[in-house]
């Protein structure tokens, strides 16, 4: 069948639909407290902010007061393109925007934690935080390009782009890869670039396998902002995948070790991966959004990169986002 479509004369490309699947990462569930709980380190009431153990790197206490300054123009709409989302999540449900049913369900939780990372609302007296969960900024939807399982094609993947873009997405966020191939990878960049022209900037994990990104999809493309993965001490993670040169790849670093978030039932568990990574970075992405809606990728990933700071592995990491100094960035760059 393949010669025959290729010799066909009808076609522009013929690509094998292969199947993507979820690295394996390790989960440790966490029951949250039942009552709102005053934190000792944040200016939150969020019960399990003491136990988001990515925060100090990314200096969340200095972020939240000058966040608190800052007035959106509208929300900014994050559309998770993983294993669904749990909607009716006690800490997500009040950003959530459905897609339609079949995207309201998450079997095997890892986009639900994705979900989570990028935009669980903050202060509101329940589980975790968000750096973009504020619901006067952000909405959060689900387009369930893998199945129970944790794998989907390229066709599924490809054909969620273009939704998610046409749905209006202000960020598409894909924690997902699989090996790169010539043929694939134009497939992608025509996806992307799509998404691109209907104004949504594209984040992509960088993968878990301890190599170059550019061997992988999404990662690889130029389209798309690439995020690796660094530990508590901003070190390059073990499994992230790295670069050979961050400001060409738009790739930056953000934590994905023991990252603490949301799990459908109204459950908490930490997870490790570049799949942890990249909706960190889609979450504070979707902040300069909200109050300037036509910001394009590379103006994006210029503040995350002008922002970021540099760690020992930078080289191979890109620099580590900070999000306190984005806002000042933003805003230094406003007054130009």
């Amino acid at each position: 069948i393949y010669e025959l479509l290729v010799n066909s004369g009808r076609t522009n490309d013929v690509v094998y639909n292969e199947i993507m699947a979820l690295s394996p990462a390790d989960m440790q569930t966490v029951v949250a407290a039942s009552a709102p709980a005053a934190s000792a380190q944040y200016p939150v009431n969020d019960p399990l902010a003491d136990s988001m153990s990515h925060w100090p790197l990314l200096q969340f206490k200095a972020f939240l007061p000058l966040f608190a300054e800052k007035k959106p123009v509208r929300k900014a709409k994050i559309a998770i393109l993983d294993t669904g989302i749990d909607g009716s999540h006690e800490d997500l449900k009040d950003v959530f925007v459905s897609s339609g049913p079949q995207h309201d369900r998450d079997v095997i939780g890892h986009g639900t934690h994705c979900a989570g990372i990028a935009a669980a609302v903050t202060n509101n007296g329940i589980g975790i935080g968000s750096f973009a969960g504020n619901t006067d900024w952000v909405q959060i939807t689900s387009i369930k390009v893998l199945n129970d399982l944790g794998a989907g094609t390229q066709q599924t993947i490809l054909a969620g782009i273009v939704a998610a873009a046409d749905q209006g997405a202000d960020v598409i966020s894909m924690s997902l890869g699989g090996p790169r191939n010539a043929l694939s990878q134009r497939l992608y960049d025509e996806a992307i670039q799509y998404a691109n022209r209907k104004n949504a900037i594209v984040v992509t994990a960088a993968g878990n396998d301890n190599r170059k990104a550019l061997r992988f999809l999404p990662a690889a493309s130029p389209h798309a902002i690439t995020v690796s993965a660094v530990d508590e001490q901003g070190n390059k993670a073990g499994f992230s995948n790295f670069f050979e040169n961050s400001t060409a790849e738009l790739g930056v670093a953000a934590p994905g070790t023991r990252i603490l978030s949301t799990l459908p039932g109204n459950r908490y568990g930490r997870m490790n991966g570049t799949s942890m990574a990249a909706p960190c970075v889609s979450g504070l992405v979707a902040i300069p959004k909200a109050p300037q809606p036509d910001i394009t990728t590379r103006q994006a990933y210029e503040l995350l990169w002008q922002s970021g700071i540099e760690t020992p592995n930078a080289i191979q990491t890109g620099r580590v986002i900070q999000p306190e100094r984005l806002l000042m960035q933003q805003n230094a760059t406003a007054q130009q």
